[in-house]
Parts: structure tokens; sequence; C-alpha cells
């Protein structure tokens, strides 16, 4: 493969197109070596945005682990598989839109990453419902007032803190 060839492209209508001759594996930046590139030029984010006229929030770990103190909201061990379940929201997401196309709305999402780690995630979901951070994709910011619901993590104690958080706010 080559530097300039195109294995996979996003779209947010579409989603993941990956070219299967040169096998989506390639595509994430897995190891050691490519990460330390990443870092050097891109500065991940802990969230996706997909516009909508609702919004589901999605909390999952994207990451296993989280970084040591004093960064302790930055995510560092990219997962494969936990990866893959981001994919899986954005195609039920396509699903919905395809069963409410005749009533003329769409679902949007804002996917926030937990990295298995309560504190980052009431941060951000703190964040999300008091409006101290913008969430933002190419076209369009997060608009509060849309947020219709929330799809929680599969881990428990996430789960609790996603409850807890939630619970005080008007979003059922």
């Amino acid at each position: 493969m080559t530097n300039n060839e195109i294995i996979a492209e996003f779209t947010v209508d579409d989603g993941w197109n990956f070219d299967s001759r040169k096998g989506s594996n390639q595509f994430w930046c897995t190891d050691e070596a490519c990460r330390s590139k990443c870092k050097e030029q891109i500065k991940p984010k802990n969230f996706t945005y997909v516009h909508g006229d609702f919004i589901l929030v999605v909390t999952m770990p994207i990451h296993d682990s989280f970084n040591k103190y004093p960064d302790l909201w930055s995510c560092e061990a990219f997962n494969n598989e936990t990866s893959l379940r981001a994919e899986a929201a954005l195609f039920a997401r396509e699903r919905l839109n395809e069963l409410f196309r005749e009533d003329n709305f769409t679902f949007g999402l804002l996917i926030l990453d937990t990295c298995f780690n309560t504190a980052l995630t009431q941060k951000l979901l703190t964040d999300v419902l008091n409006g101290t951070t913008e969430y933002c994709n190419e076209e369009h910011c997060l608009d509060r007032s849309k947020i219709v619901g929330l799809i929680g993590d599969y881990s428990s104690h996430i789960s609790t803190t996603v409850c807890t958080v939630f619970s005080k706010s008007s979003i059922d």
C-alpha cells in the first residue's frame, strides 16, 4: 500500500466505506509508531457529532484506558473492538433515519468516548448538559435543546455514572 491510497472514507450520510481489497485493519492507527506520529499531528477528539433534528447521546469506550495524573481527561490505548461499537451506533442511526424518513425528520448522534473512566464520563456529560463545551462537526454544532435521549455504556460503573448525571436533567 502506498501513502496515497485511500482504503476508507467517511461521510455523514454514508458512514465508513472500506475498500475490502485493502483490508479495514490497515485504516486504524493501532501500532505504537503510528500512534506517536498521529499524536504529533492531530489532537484526538473524545467525541463524534453527527447532526440531526433530534440528537441521541451515546456513551461508549473507544479507548481502553486514560492517562495518569496530571492529564486525566484524555484517552490513550485505542481499541479496535470497541471502536466497532461506534460504527454500529452510526449504522443504527442510518436505520432509524430510514424508518422515520416519511415523518420528515432525522436522528443525529453525539458519541462520547468514556475510556472506561467514570470521572471522564461525568465530566463529558456535565459539559453536554451545561453547554460548557462546544461539540461540532465540520458544518454544525450541537444544539442541546435537540437532545432526546441517551444510549448508555455497556459497562455497569459507567452506566451508573450516566444515570446519576442524567437523572438531574430534563432528558429522559
